[in-house]
């Protein structure tokens, strides 16, 4: 299923433009950049995951990262758990969880 709906994978040039695909990236707001202390910055602030995304594969990629999360420990499934249950530690929400993992399945995969 995965395979259907993500097609050619060659269209995508880096595991970063198939997760932005996917909509598991938050999106980023820039508006500029500011001075602190000398020091340029720009100004960003990350929110919520675009809306603007194929959400039947972001959909089976979470049946997928969850059920590998929930499975037996084997060679296949260790680095996704090993990932989860890091970041089980750092962070409490569910949501920056799953994209998290999501995110990481993905870079795993290509």
């Amino acid at each position: 299923m995965i395979i259907a709906e993500i097609g050619d994978i060659s269209a995508f040039e880096s595991p970063e433009k198939l997760s932005k695909y996917a909509g598991v990236v938050p999106t980023t707001f820039q508006s500029g950049i500011k001075i602190v202390e000398g020091i340029t910055m720009k100004k960003e602030v990350h929110g919520r995951p675009s809306h603007r995304c194929n959400k039947r594969l972001k959909y089976i990629l979470g049946i997928s990262a969850q059920t590998i999360v929930d499975s037996r420990d084997t060679d296949l499934t260790r680095p996704l758990q090993q990932f989860y249950k890091r970041i089980c530690r750092t962070h409490k929400d569910l949501m920056e969880r799953q994209l998290r993992s999501l995110h990481f399945l993905i870079n795993l995969s290509k």
